[in-house]
């Protein structure tokens, strides 16, 4: 498909969708939040009475900073006192560091900028777990399982550096960055230059015929591009190779931004005007979201797939297709997210995510587990 009809396409399924309060992933697992159009940071809407606890705050840093015995890292005391109070509130409301922020966001907007690869800290050394088809790592032959054992020169395995610092390394590079890999097929040392790139994120790639009649599509989380990716599987599947009925696979599914999953909704029930989603603040205000009635292709039979890891906006397209009665839902008893998130951007490039609402099934289900042992 040429970049002009895929644009088309684009436009096509966008026409009737309304706009949609947003989420986005936290740090391990998506858990959502709304988004906060609203640029100014958060020290900009404080009043003076809360100035003068900021300032109390600031005063504690000082002292410490000036009369204790032994030096400290003012940021670290920073970090902690921060943290000590997000402490007492529900486990998503939660401090970004800066060198996160941009991540986070990138990886939901449907790319981020490195060369492809997953990995994870097993002892002393970092094993890639994931490698990105057809990515600058892909390219040069990386693969699942393999180690790293130098970055740029630098010796990263066996010297119990943290995860971050090797990441800063990779970061840190401009356009290329030396690896020294171990390969886990042969067991062979490989030392690659890697190309560093704009990684793009699918997260509806995966899908295809079950049978003569029954088309599956994986949802794998919510980013900027996934109502695009589904509907162009979607048509795929109806369209071209004639499914008559769908199953989802929202398994492993942590959430993200919740209009990519209202959207989908709105074209699995073909009626207007059903409630979708609902959201409640601590002063009574709600919003609540409806389908539009424009739904571009006929599907007769609908299954879900979940698990435990199915989170936020899986919950929502779940919840609205189990309280319509429009499919059946199979699998685990899902996350318990049903709480909705507020970024607030500090002066500093950090972030803050506040819970500022909670969110409700059309059935008026609030599926918030508790979090009394968070």
């Amino acid at each position: 498909m040429d970049k002009d009809l895929q644009k088309v396409k684009q436009r096509k399924y966008e026409v009737w969708q309304p706009f949609l309060l947003s989420a986005m992933m936290a740090i391990g697992i998506l858990l959502g939040y709304k988004m906060n159009d609203n640029s100014d940071n958060l020290v900009t809407a404080l009043n003076s009475k809360d100035k003068i606890e900021i300032g109390r705050v600031e005063e504690i840093i000082r002292l410490i900073e000036t009369r204790y015995v032994d030096k400290v890292d003012r940021n670290n005391l920073i970090e902690n006192a921060i943290n000590g109070i997000l402490e007492d509130l529900d486990p998503h409301s939660i401090y970004l560091e800066k060198e996160y922020v941009t991540d986070v966001n990138n990886s939901m907007e449907g790319n981020f900028r490195g060369i492809g690869i997953e990995s994870h800290m097993m002892n002393d050394t970092a094993i890639i777990i994931k490698v990105v088809e057809k990515s600058p790592a892909f390219n040069a032959g990386l693969r699942q399982f393999d180690k790293i054992i130098k970055i740029n020169n630098n010796k990263v395995a066996g010297v119990k550096m943290q995860f971050d610092s090797i990441k800063h390394i990779i970061k840190s590079s401009k356009d290329i960055v030396n690896l020294e890999i171990l390969q886990y097929s042969t067991k062979k040392a490989l030392i690659k230059n890697i190309k560093i790139d704009d990684i793009p994120v699918h997260s509806a790639d995966i899908s295809y015929l079950l049978n003569d009649s029954v088309g599956f599509i994986q949802i794998k989380q919510f980013s900027a591009n996934t109502y695009n990716e589904f509907m162009e599987a979607f048509e795929e599947l109806v369209d071209k190779k004639k499914a008559k009925h769908l199953v989802i696979d929202l398994r492993g599914n942590p959430g993200g931004y919740l209009p990519q999953a209202t959207k989908i909704v709105n074209q699995l029930i073909k009626e207007k005007k059903q409630l979708i989603v609902s959201t409640k603040d601590k002063n009574g205000n709600s919003e609540e979201y409806f389908t539009t009635g424009h739904s571009f292709f006929n599907i007769d039979k609908i299954a879900i797939l979940v698990d435990e890891y199915s989170a936020s906006g899986s919950e929502v397209i779940a919840g609205a297709i189990q309280d319509h009665d429009r499919g059946i839902i199979i699998g685990q008893n899902t996350y318990g997210k049903g709480l909705v998130q507020e970024q607030f951007n500090l002066s500093n490039g950090a972030a803050i995510r506040l819970t500022t609402a909670r969110y409700y099934t059309p059935a008026g289900r609030n599926i918030q587990k508790s979090y009394d042992k968070k």
